[in-house]
């Protein structure tokens, strides 16, 4: 049946490219992924870009999706007949078969179809690689900087590197870990689309060389169409470029989008990078990959792969290849490619086409491989005839690192010193070589590359080599200049926690260390348990001799090993040594060089070649002669850090060894956190680092303020704020004496022009800061910062997870302060849930690198930074408690147990017991009715003059109120062991200890407990207190409340009757008489007073009530319910245990011990007032 007419249409030859463009730009050229979309069949598409007729209702759809105007694209048909030439369709084929020549390949690297997964758009390509191997540090930077705002202020990330390292992979393997983890993201972290635009033209492959790619972008349009496309935009399509800009931003305002422009340097577009730079909109993030580097976003620059990711890609890629390469080609094939992924999967590939790999590994670098020139060509091309091109001829003669001052010397440019800092620039942005500091290196492809350049000028290559000899030559002058510029330029200056950077002088305050700690090695957690100062959180550090000015005994001592407890400011001092060296202040004649230990990762570290590394030297025997002749001054910093114990040893056992064998006049300094050396020879002095005095803490101060900016108004004026606090509050002054803790004290002044009145309050600001800015400011490179689950804590959720691991230390009698790396990494796989503990031991280097709060003491071996941070963080873990748990914990024989094991292994265990102390106060935090009672309670004391202590009386009264008959069952077990003189008295004299007025109340409360039992002893207990008392209007009230009891003539019956039974001479007659008559009486006796009571005896109580009140202050009815009644119970449980506690041999202080009894039994308000240091701001 003929089509209807008008309902058919087919695409006109005009707009058959601009169908193709959009095929090609958003199916990557693929029909089928079309079909898919629009769910048609193939064959419609074929007819369609064929140019036949298909049902109009189809072309609209095709023409929609491929963002065509169906209107103007199409021509009609009637009847099924079609006014199309043949000569037309004869030029259509000849144009599609020229378009097909690189479609197979451009499938690969382009989108597959437009897909929405998880709610989220996406144009992304399928990834070419297997599993995704290493980068994992670049991917947690990455993924942290693509946070929304606030959490991240980056809008637009480049990563950059020389062609084949990896970058357009790590940009796709970002946008498809957002697509994986979209369910578990937080909400606000999600993207709502993810458009990849790829402008690369060319792709190298093993088996067919470099082929070239048409590529999806030139322009800006293109990129807007591609967005358009992706977040299926309704627009018109006869637009202008500015009205395409405009709705493109419009709609990405709306969506948060993550936008990846890969192979930008391709791209000569200068509104592509405009756009970018200046009129992205929010919320969009963008990544940007480039061979280039570019001033308009946070850069991430790849460099080789490590060994251990290196070695996971050789071995997968050999597995795909069906290659077998024993680990010695391994570790060759790694050496010759420098890292570089597309070197190693290409050099695989390689070999399993048949070639040998010596044939292969030759081959690399070399001049005219495709290997090479997909690499290098093109850049180096681009330099040739600049300077920048000889400068890197100069570095390429140059062995291991080379400073700038080498590189201009050995290229020519020793007097141009600004062409030389200008072509180095270049070249660092062009990737072809990596600036660490002022040192700078080539990997060994690009070195082999430009190495084999330089054989083409044998002239030049003559000069550079006679430049270098004479470098070499013009030792050990122009080292010492050598290694004074790099030490300058990297170790001169430190980073405040403010983040302001200055120089290591500016905050240098006179140095003292403690000479000669005892000599002995802690290896196992229970040695460094068995010599841990709680009282100056000093673990495993020996004991300590005498104070001596630093710089005094560092140039008195060419060996020395400087110990210290964390934030002692062990690296500041080696880096004031560095300074001051390069001043001419200390050892000026010696060549220095400073070494980061903990940046170590090659377990074949080689001492002496890392010498030859630093000092710029082109071989080994040159070091060896400086240090023959005592020229060498190696300053180490943080043995403690290395990230292995074999590593440690190695290190340890080259430096002993080193140190031996040229002693003459080389000097070695060591820093390191504790004791933990096997190998030092005892040649090495042992020093530790002094606590700041009180003059000191100002020098510091001052110098922090002033090196952050201040004026000298300023500093004066927050320098006496901190002296008045460190004057009036001496538990601010202790801690002050670390600089660590001195710094967070100046940033918290800082920040919020104040200095919170107690430790907890200021311990609060600090960690707050600490966790919420210091994730930038400090990292170990090597280990990644955190996974993905850390970084999305809240900073409550990170609080919470240190309250836990610090509470599990505090139930722990035998370990109060150390972990092991197990234990921790278990409990934090636990608590958040992660998928294994590889990603728990990540976490934690996390919290050591980012906020310093948790760190390694020894080799899987940790502990909280600083005591007081765990006591901190148990303090939030006990308050965090309800008042049951809280009462249930403290009053549990088993948890007293375990508290009064820590206290006697930590004696003077002051911190532990005013934990307790802080707990014991919150049961009664919660209740009104408590607090009301203890401010009676105060005010009784107060009212009342006595020998004892305060403590003592309120525990007194606090016993008499609770008790169930004072006189028998009075509990006085507290006030015992808050007072031993009390205690003595009570078991000599118990009248004599209980004086006149407390006698009297216990008496009144007698009185009222026996009304209350309709006890018959009443009259007698009333006689008791007006024996006792010496108030006339109390004795007077009494009386009238004694007239008015009931009284009886049953009483004196009895005594007639008892009378005329002893006239009876028959005893056993006597008692059967008595048996029989007198319960008649009594029971008769017992009516007539229960009748009066319940009559009047409520009354009564009331009026005998308010008498008390009226004349003691006691007696009120506090109508504390059973559950009430339950907790005051353990409130005074706990305050007992508490003071037996404090009774122990040693247990604490007697400045400890007077705070702790000075706050016993007293309300909230009152602790507040008198103690703001402990409960200033607790709520």
């Amino acid at each position: 049946m003929a089509r209807r007419m008008g309902r058919s249409r087919k695409l006109t030859l005009k707009d058959w490219t601009a169908a193709n463009n959009a095929l090609d730009l958003y199916f990557g050229g693929n029909k089928s992924e079309l079909a898919k979309c629009v769910k048609m069949s193939r064959t419609t598409i074929t007819k369609f870009f064929n140019q036949e007729l298909v049902g109009e209702s189809s072309f609209r759809n095709i023409c929609k999706v491929l963002r065509l105007n169906w209107e103007k694209v199409s021509s009609f048909s009637i009847n099924g007949q079609s006014s199309d030439s043949t000569q037309q369709r004869a030029i259509q084929q000849k144009e599609r078969e020229k378009e097909n020549l690189g479609k197979a390949e451009q499938k690969q690297t382009q989108p597959s179809h437009l897909s929405k997964i998880l709610d989220i758009c996406h144009n992304l390509p399928q990834p070419d690689y297997g599993q995704f191997i290493g980068r994992e540090k670049e991917l947690a930077k990455i993924s942290e900087k693509l946070r929304p705002y606030p959490h991240s202020q980056i809008a637009v990330i480049t990563i950059d590197g020389i062609g084949g390292i990896g970058k357009s992979a790590l940009a796709l393997e970002v946008a498809h870990r957002f697509l994986r983890e979209h369910k578990t993201a937080p909400v606000d972290e999600r993207f709502d689309a993810i458009v990849w635009s790829s402008a690369k033209q060319r792709v190298l492959r093993p088996d067919q060389g470099i082929v070239s790619l048409r590529h999806s972008f030139q322009t800006l349009e293109d990129i807007c169409k591609a967005i358009s496309f992706t977040l299926s935009i309704e627009e018109k399509i006869d637009h202008t470029k500015s009205e395409l800009l405009e709705f493109t931003c419009r709609a990405l305002t709306k969506k948060r989008t993550l936008l990846i422009v890969d192979n930008l340097e391709s791209v000569d577009d200068e509104a592509v990078m405009e756009f970018l730079k200046d009129h992205l909109p929010a919320p969009t993030k963008a990544i940007i990959t480039t061979r280039h580097r570019i001033d308009v976003a946070y850069p991430i620059r790849l460099k080789g792969m490590d060994w251990e990711d290196a070695q996971q890609l050789i071995n997968q890629s050999c597995q795909e290849k069906n290659v077998k390469l024993n680990q010695e080609q391994k570790e060759r094939l790694y050496r010759r490619t420098g890292g570089v992924p597309l070197a190693i999967v290409w050099t695989i590939a390689r070999i399993g086409l048949g070639y040998k790999i010596n044939t292969v590994l030759a081959s690399l670098g070399r001049y005219k491989t495709d290997l090479s020139y997909f690499c290098f060509k093109e850049v180096l091309n681009h330099i040739r005839d600049r300077d920048s091109y000889k400068l890197l001829l100069a570095l390429t003669v140059c062995e291991g690192e080379a400073s700038r001052e080498k590189i201009r010397y050995v290229s020519g440019f020793k007097e141009d010193e600004f062409s030389c800092d200008d072509g180095l620039v270049e070249l660092d942005i062009l990737s072809l070589i990596n600036k660490s500091g002022e040192m700078f290196t080539m990997l060994p492809l690009t070195k082999t590359y430009v190495a084999q350049e330089l054989k083409f000028n044998t002239t030049f290559e003559k000069e550079l080599h006679k430049r270098l000899n004479e470098w070499n030559g013009n030792r050990p002058h122009s080292l010492i200049l050598y290694c004074r510029e790099k030490i300058l330029k990297q170790y001169s200056r430190m980073r405040l926690l403010s983040g302001q950077e200055i120089r290591v002088d500016q905050l240098y305050v006179d140095t003292w260390l403690l000479e000669k700690p005892e000599r002995k090695y802690f290896s196992s957690p229970e040695n460094l348990l068995l010599n841990f100062d709680i009282t100056e959180d000093r673990l495993a550090l020996g004991k300590r001799i005498r104070r001596n000015p630093g710089f005094e005994i560092a140039n008195l001592n060419p060996n020395l090993i400087i110990l210290g407890k964390p934030g002692s400011g062990k690296t500041t001092f080696l880096k004031q040594l560095a300074f001051a060296w390069c001043q001419g202040k200390f050892q000026p004649e010696k060549i220095a060089i400073l070494i980061e230990l903990r940046r170590i990762r090659d377990p074949n570290w080689d001492f002496v070649k890392a010498i030859v590394r630093e000092l710029g030297l082109s071989s080994e025997a040159m070091a060896l002669k400086l240090l023959e002749q005592g020229k060498v001054m190696v300053l180490m910093d943080g043995l403690d850090e290395v990230r292995t114990d074999e590593l440690r040893r190695n290190i340890q056992s080259q430096v002993t060894k080193i140190s031996r064998k040229y002693s003459q006049n080389n000097r070695f300094i060591l820093t390191c956190r504790t004791q933990i050396m096997k190998q030092i020879s005892n040649s090495f002095m042992l020093v530790e680092m002094a606590d700041f005095n009180q003059k000191q803490v100002g020098q510091f101060v001052q110098n922090w303020f002033t090196a952050d900016g201040q004026s000298e108004a300023g500093v004066n004026e927050k320098l006496e704020m901190i002296q008045r606090i460190m004057t009036n509050q001496p538990d601010l002054r202790e801690i002050a004496a670390n600089p660590v803790i001195l710094s967070l004290i100046c940033v918290v002044l800082q920040d919020s022009g104040e200095i919170p009145k107690n430790r907890a309050s200021l311990y609060k600001k600090a960690i707050n800061w600490l966790l919420r800015r210091w994730n930038d400011q400090k990292e170990i490179e090597g280990w990644e910062v955190g996974t993905r689950a850390y970084r999305q804590l809240s900073i409550e959720d990170k609080e919470l997870l240190l309250m836990e691991i610090s509470a599990s230390k505090f139930e722990n009698p035998n370990n109060f302060v150390l972990f092991s790396q197990d234990e921790l990494v278990e409990k934090i796989t636990q608590k958040l849930h992660l998928a294994n503990t590889q990603e728990g031991l990540a976490v934690l280097k996390a919290i050591e690198s980012q906020h310093g709060l948790l760190i390694e003491r020894a080799d899987e071996l940790w502990s909280f930074s600083h005591l007081t941070f765990q006591e901190y963080f148990t303090v939030q873990w006990l308050t965090q408690l309800t008042s049951q748990e809280l009462a249930e914990k403290i009053t549990d024989r088993q948890w007293q147990k375990v508290v009064e094991k820590l206290v006697k292994s930590q004696q003077p265990a002051d911190r532990l017991l005013r934990l307790v102390k802080q707990s014991v106060d919150q049961i009664t935090i919660q209740e009104p009715i408590f607090q009301t009672f203890l401010d009676w309670l105060l005010q009784k004391s107060i009212s009342l003059p006595s020998n004892y202590k305060p403590a003592t009386i309120r525990a007194f009264y606090y016993s008499l109120v609770h008790a169930r008959v004072p006189n028998v069952y009075l509990n006085l077990s507290l006030a015992r062991a808050v007072d031993q003189i009390f205690s003595i008295e009570l078991d000599r004299d118990r009248n004599r200890a209980i004086d006149h007025d407390r006698a009297l109340d216990l008496d009144l409360y007698c009185v009222l407990s026996r009304a209350h039992a309709l006890d018959h002893a009443l009259n007698f207990a009333i006689n008791r207190v007006l024996d006792n008392t010496l108030s006339t209007d109390l004795v007077s009230c009494l009386h009238q409340l004694q007239n008015e009891l009931p009284q009886s003539n049953l009483l004196m019956e009895v005594k007639n009757l008892l009378q005329e039974l002893c006239k009876v001479g028959n005893v056993q007659q006597k008692l059967v008489l008595a048996i029989k008559v007198l319960p008649i009486y009594f029971l008769k006796f017992h009516e007539e007073i229960q009748y009066w009571w319940s009559s009047y005896g409520d009354q009564w109580i009331e009026r005998l009530r308010q008498v008390m009140i009226e004349h003691r202050n006691i007696g009120q009815d506090w109508q504390f319910n059973q559950e009430q009644q339950r907790q005051l119970r353990h409130y005074y449980e706990a305050n007992t245990f508490l003071a037996k506690l404090m009774n122990s041999e040693g247990a604490v202080t007697k400045a400890c011990r007077a705070e702790i009894e000075d706050g016993l039994l007293l309300p909230w308000a009152e602790l507040q007032r008198r103690q703001p240091h402990l409960y200033g701001e607790l709520e």
